[in-house]
């Protein structure tokens, strides 16, 4: 089977721009303020001076370059976005549908197998029963021709008991009869 393997690299690299531009969310910057009130026991009001105007100026214009930046940054967000869901829609899905498209060629070749091997299972059994079959057959055919010998030599030693009986041989005849029962034929 060919590996198929689902390139994601463009994927990976869209998702990590948009973490970085996620985790780099502005905070609000604290501009400070200017005192109202002044003088001995804070009684009086005060007066703004030169310095604190332009220190208050300053963080400000700090704070909306701050700002501008942020809303830049914020503007690539969409741009990436349309990348990682192009990234994922060429990309990735196509990997997943080849991939599907792999396990479904193997599934259906397991499949073919799976039935080869279950016709190849039930030829066997039919195989192992003809044996069956001819083994039994073969045992009676035996057993008959086992019991068709003992017959055939017990109407033998019948007959030649009685020539031995007319010719006075008994003796033999009792050697006879010994060795047919040790054959285990009497």
């Amino acid at each position: 089977m060919n590996e198929i393997t689902i390139q994601s690299h463009k994927f990976d690299e869209v998702k990590e721009k948009l973490k970085k531009i996620s985790e780099n969310i502005p905070s609000l910057m604290d501009l400070g303020s200017v005192p109202t009130v002044g003088g001995l026991l804070d009684l009086f009001e005060h007066k703004v001076t030169g310095e604190e105007l332009n220190n208050l100026t300053t963080n400000t214009q700090k704070n909306l370059i701050y700002i501008k930046d942020s809303i830049i940054k914020l503007n690539e967000v969409p741009c990436q976005i349309y990348q990682f869901i192009e990234a994922l829609d060429k990309e990735y899905i196509q990997g997943i549908l080849i991939s599907i498209k792999a396990v479904e060629e193997v599934s259906a070749q397991a499949k073919e197998s799976a039935n080869e091997a279950r016709k190849n299972i039930n030829e066997l059994k039919k195989s192992i029963e003809d044996i069956k079959n001819e083994l039994n057959n073969q045992k009676e055919l035996t057993a008959r021709e086992n019991e068709s010998n003992r017959s055939d030599i017990n109407n033998l030693y019948k007959k030649l008991k009685i020539l031995f009986l007319l010719a006075g041989g008994s003796v033999a005849i009792a050697l006879i009869s010994i060795v047919l029962n040790i054959v285990g034929v009497i």
